[in-house]
């Protein structure tokens, strides 16, 4: 019984990391419409946001039917209530970098929202910050987990002073009006972004 349901968790750990996958190529797709002012491929986004959603689904329906059938005790109770938190977790950041994208691909095809320093540093430390939630996880490694939770305060400081700052735009009209309320909606998004991943540092180091 006990050899089953380590296969069984291996199996959806092991998914779990497949959709982590899927979430880190959504980033590489963002990072490189935001960097180099490039198209997005909407439909491709869209079809890894469905492998994305059937992950989710999968590894949901896969543990619920291991705590039914497996009788799990108390620490394998709390590892599989964790991971099923985790796989919100991942869904929601997709769902965010779905946004973003397409945010980019319906601005101007001179928008280049890569002169705005403090977004691109939202952006690279969010990605970082997911990352590094998924690998501490992996190794089991809380103090990488820690470091993921610490980093969440500099997103929102930049977060926060990216908001005067788009208002100093508008002001003097460095851009566009436009430009300024989608790079603005695009920080929220990486701010939320960096939130699902401390919690996903969080709920295994728990």
């Amino acid at each position: 019984m006990r050899e089953q349901f380590e296969k069984e968790l291996r199996t959806v750990k092991q998914e779990f990391m497949e959709m982590a996958g899927l979430v880190d190529k959504l980033f590489d797709f963002t990072c490189h419409a935001f960097l180099e002012n490039a198209s997005v491929e909407i439909k491709e986004v869209a079809d890894i946001e469905l492998l994305v959603n059937d992950y989710k689904r999968r590894i949901e329906n896969k543990s619920m039917l291991i705590l039914l059938q497996q009788q799990p005790v108390a620490s394998d109770f709390s590892l599989l209530s964790s991971l099923l938190l985790m796989v919100g977790e991942l869904y929601h950041g997709a769902n965010q970098l779905r946004d973003i994208c397409e945010l980019i691909q319906d601005s101007e095809p001179e928008t280049q929202y890569h002169n705005m320093e403090m977004l691109k540093s939202m952006l690279a430390i969010t990605k970082d910050m997911m990352a590094e939630a998924v690998s501490s996880f992996a190794l089991q490694d809380k103090d990488m987990a820690n470091l993921v939770i610490n980093k969440d305060d500099e997103v929102d400081l930049l977060f926060a002073t990216f908001k005067i700052e788009c208002i100093n735009y508008l002001k003097n009209g460095e851009y566009p009006p436009d430009m300024v309320i989608n790079a603005l909606m695009i920080a929220k998004h990486l701010e939320k972004i960096g939130d699902y991943a401390v919690s996903l540092a969080y709920w295994h180091r728990t």
